[in-house]
């Protein structure tokens, strides 16, 4: 009887150590691992982008894979998700004000949020989108920078499709220096140096080239355009 009684207290205790630690590993996953020093992990999804403080320094925004997070900058606490992008965000400020916040995206496009004064919510109403600035409307590459460059160089363009996309790189006597294939691509901007082509000034074989103009080639399925650069060193 004895044995029976002590098995059962012990089985309700493992039930209730079932339902209740989950519940306090999930209120505590933000806190796991953290290298000394840090206070909170943010977040889920992958930060994309730009990381901004609202001009007051009360609001901490975060440019994910998933939307845009709004902290508390004080306390770490989550107090919104702003979801309207279809692609990545990449791209945040907030207005000189604080009272709106600009979102730019992978899509292609650029969103702009009220923000409310009073501090009881982030956004209102929640997910308001002010105004929504268009697709891209083709593919395009532009200038390198900086131009002209010693060693190493970035290219941006842009895709108004998904697309394969190849680099290449020409003598200005025409032959190939370099070939660069970035591959699969979604449609969207690629200004940063985190996003645009890069360039090492170095050929197939790895070797610094010498100074001089070159042209390199944004190629796709159904785009090709050609620009000139040039080392100087």
């Amino acid at each position: 009887m004895k044995m029976k009684l002590l098995f059962s207290i012990v089985l309700t205790g493992l039930l209730i150590a079932a339902v209740h630690l989950p519940i306090t590993f999930a209120e505590d996953y933000t806190t796991w691992g953290l290298p000394e020093g840090a206070k909170a992990r943010l977040g889920k999804g992958r930060i994309t982008g730009d990381i901004v403080y609202s001009p007051d320094g009360a609001r901490l925004a975060v440019a994910s894979s998933i939307g845009i997070w709004i902290y508390d900058a004080a306390t770490g606490e989550e107090l919104d998700l702003l979801i309207g992008h279809t692609g990545y965000v990449l791209s945040i400020a907030f207005s000189p004000d604080g009272l709106t916040l600009a979102s730019a995206s992978s899509d292609g496009t650029v969103l702009l949020w009220k923000i409310r004064s009073d501090g009881s919510l982030p956004v209102e109403p929640k997910g308001k989108q002010l105004t929504r600035w268009g697709f891209m409307k083709s593919t395009e590459v532009f200038q390198n920078y900086p131009n002209p460059f010693n060693p190493e160089t970035w290219i941006p363009y842009q895709l108004a499709a998904p697309a394969d996309v190849t680099l290449t790189i020409y003598a200005s006597d025409g032959p190939v220096v370099r070939t660069l294939t970035l591959g699969q691509k979604p449609v969207g901007i690629y200004r940063s140096k985190s996003r645009a082509a890069h360039w090492d000034g170095k050929n197939q074989r790895g070797e610094p080239v010498a100074s001089g103009v070159y042209f390199y080639t944004l190629t796709t399925d159904d785009f090709s355009a050609t620009r000139k650069m040039l080392i100087r060193k």
